[in-house]
């Protein structure tokens, strides 16, 4: 990916309709939640923020999610649990749906 180019677009436009692994449960003792997928509808930026509310996650953009649907699935499934894997599979196949109705896309991908 060109650098130029990278820099002309802010991150928050380009996570915009991606979708990301989000915990459904509180975290356990284990440090462990049950997993789906939600979309990024809107990013903001905080200077001070709690770190338990902070993600590392994988992003898909709409369009993959559209072509590729099991190779997203695979990349989002991670070493999850069996509960977590299938709420992925279940809410990507409802993303998906919902991609493909509404046309949702991402420009930047």
């Amino acid at each position: 990916m060109n650098e130029q180019r990278l820099r002309k677009i802010s991150v928050k436009y380009m996570l915009t309709n991606c979708f990301i692994n989000i915990p459904l449960s509180s975290y356990n003792k284990n440090n462990q939640a049950v997993i789906g997928v939600g979309r990024v509808i809107q990013m903001k930026y905080r200077a001070h923020t709690d770190t338990r509310l902070c993600v590392r996650g994988q992003f898909v953009p709409p369009e993959k999610l559209k072509k590729r649907f099991f190779s997203c699935y695979h990349y989002l499934k991670h070493d999850y649990g069996k509960l977590s894997k299938v709420n992925i599979l279940f809410d990507l196949y409802f993303w998906r749906r919902k991609v493909r109705k509404e046309n949702l896309t991402n420009h930047f991908f």
